[in-house]
């Protein structure tokens, strides 16, 4: 008997794993365009200061869907101002029909002492939202300061406005503590000296490989 049971749990227990991974919902931002030399495409880009970036927040739904959801950002997260805020659009996406206020409700830039944050892109319907699928709900367009540094995330997306931000399901369930919330990173392009430099030394090692006994 015992053995019975081990098998139909071997059978569900993947199931349900599989279903669990399926219908987490995701955030992420991604940089979409660079007025730089950065490649876009992903949650990091090279850039110097000065240079415009434009990210994208998505959100990937899962088997469950999205009815409705509110989600902000942090920028600075490292209190190093090294970003500036330019604009910020709120999208409605297709399966949503309507948002509770016009655009987001407050941006407010960084300081010594916290983080800036952009307050709050969101939107619902009243029917069935959007599954087993990515949308974008904003877009928005940074100027890199002079204060630029290699030093991890720069922005990170999550709940960062109690009482307003949330994630529900097409069920109404709670969707926000199985949530995932990215972050992204700007790198600093290293300076054109410092790149030639680094390939002058690769070049001389591969040069000394070749001829070594």
């Amino acid at each position: 008997m015992r053995n019975g049971r081990l098998r139909i749990l071997g059978l569900v227990l993947p199931a349900l794993l599989a279903t669990s991974a399926g219908a987490t919902p995701i955030a992420e931002l991604v940089f979409v365009a660079s007025s730089g030399a950065g490649a876009p495409g992903t949650s990091t880009i090279q850039a110097e200061p000065g240079d415009l970036l434009t990210a994208e927040i998505r959100v990937t739904a899962g088997p469950e869907g999205v009815s409705a959801y509110g989600i902000s950002l942090e920028f600075d997260v490292d209190l190093g101002d090294e970003l500036d805020v330019v604009s910020v659009t709120e999208l409605l996406p297709p399966g949503f029909s309507f948002s509770f206020t016009p655009g987001v409700a407050r941006i407010q830039e960084s300081a010594a002492t916290r983080p800036g944050r952009v307050l709050t892109f969101e939107a619902a319907t009243l029917g069935l939202g959007p599954a087993n699928r990515t949308f974008v709900i904003g877009e928005l367009v940074l100027r890199v300061t002079d204060a630029l540094a290699t030093d991890g995330a720069d922005l990170v997306l999550g709940l960062w406005n109690p009482g307003v931000d949330g994630l529900f399901d097409n069920a109404g369930a709670d969707l926000a503590p199985s949530a995932s919330f990215g972050s992204a990173s700007i790198v600093a392009l290293p300076e054109p000296a410092s790149a030639l430099l680094v390939a002058l030394g690769l070049a001389a090692l591969a040069r000394l490989r070749r001829f070594a006994p």
